[in-house]
């Protein structure tokens, strides 16, 4: 099982500026709970937890935009929509 206890600030901005028509929907998939709370919800189901930790996946390379592009359409299942995104809105993502 993984979770998140928030949307990472780069996940917001892509949705935000390069499919601004899915945003919200895809925001509201969420479900974001702190680490705790989960294995609170694991433990009062009944399953043992064995082994429990942290990750933080900040350091996303992606080959080209288009890998990136896929990368979102799949986490999001695809409520991302990739043909949406024009090369102003990747521009905009991309900017520093």
């Amino acid at each position: 099982m993984s979770y998140l206890d928030h949307l990472p600030p780069f996940e917001l901005d892509a949705y935000e500026k390069m499919n601004p028509e899915n945003a919200k929907r895809i925001c509201q998939m969420y479900q974001c709970e702190s680490k705790s709370k989960i294995e609170q919800y694991c433990s009062s189901a009944g399953f043992e937890i064995i082994r429990s930790y942290e990750t933080h996946s900040t350091d996303l390379i992606f080959e080209s935009s288009a890998s990136l592009l896929e990368w979102h359409w799949a986490s999001t299942n695809g409520v991302f929509d990739p043909s949406l995104v024009t090369e102003e809105r990747l521009q905009s993502y991309l900017a520093p």
